[in-house]
């Protein structure tokens, strides 16, 4: 199981408005390996990003 994080500018958020309806920044989505989304979180602090990041690959193991 590869945990990949990308970091995307606000310039691409375009994109990720269409694709996963971003509306504000920072949002947080961890997707599966499919490219749905499993997990949304809007205005997260770096705190609670990690701890979604570190939740997310225990689940997964």
């Amino acid at each position: 199981n590869d945990v990949v994080l990308v970091k995307v500018g606000v310039d691409e958020t375009l994109f990720a408005t269409e694709v996963y309806g971003v509306e504000k920044v920072p949002t947080f989505i961890v997707l599966d390996s499919q490219g749905e989304v499993i997990q949304k979180t809007v205005g997260a602090s770096k705190q609670e990003v990690n701890q979604a990041v570190t939740t997310t690959i225990n689940h997964s193991k």
